[in-house]
């Protein structure tokens, strides 16, 4: 499992997972966990746009670290 870039396809399924997000006046980025469904992802934060996300898998082991998504 790893990082994958919201340019490349979205989640499958209503899903809870980690994302990346950007602010969208450029700058700071964090991780942060959001909810996928009807092809939007939710979260509590505002301003931000997404550029990656992880779906958690099932009996989640070892997660890789969220900044490997943009290296």
């Amino acid at each position: 499992m790893s990082w994958i870039s919201v340019k490349d396809r979205l989640p499958d399924t209503a899903t809870d997972c980690l994302v990346v997000l950007y602010f969208k006046d450029g700058g700071e980025k964090l991780v942060d966990i959001a909810h996928f469904s009807d092809g939007e992802f939710y979260t509590s934060i505002d301003g931000f746009y997404f550029s990656h996300f992880f779906v958690f898998p099932a009996g989640a082991g070892v997660i890789p670290h969220p900044l490997d998504a943009i290296t």
